[in-house]
């Protein structure tokens, strides 16, 4: 009986065996810069015949890449924004901003280094 006693004992103190351990993906970030688009059309205000109908910014973001002995960390969404334009009619001001909207989003992804 102490000894079944002491064998219980020691399967409760011993350390658990552990399961197959965790590959490192190698998968971080790397940087992208921001950028301002311009649309393909152009908006042909009298004045000023060659503006874009729109802008697209896009924030700058880090996105996932192959690298060595990283994996992908803490993610966040930055959204990208939409700038249309107008014709005034003016000749002193022959485009005028419209109302900027969230147009989609990109994936900030931070990168940890694998244990």
């Amino acid at each position: 009986m102490v000894r079944s006693l002491l064998l219980l004992l020691a399967s409760l103190t011993a350390p658990a065996p552990r399961g197959p351990a965790q590959s490192c993906p190698d998968y971080g970030s790397v940087p992208v810069a921001a950028t301002w688009a311009p649309a393909p059309v152009a908006l042909g205000c009298p004045g000023a015949l060659t503006w874009p109908q729109w802008h697209l910014f896009t924030p700058r973001y880090r996105a996932l890449a192959p690298k060595t002995g990283y994996r992908p960390g803490a993610t966040s969404l930055e959204p990208a924004l939409l700038v249309p334009y107008a014709c005034t009619g003016l000749l002193f001001a022959p485009v005028r901003l419209g109302r900027i909207r969230a147009m989609g989003f990109v994936v900030d992804t931070a990168q940890a280094i694998c244990p």
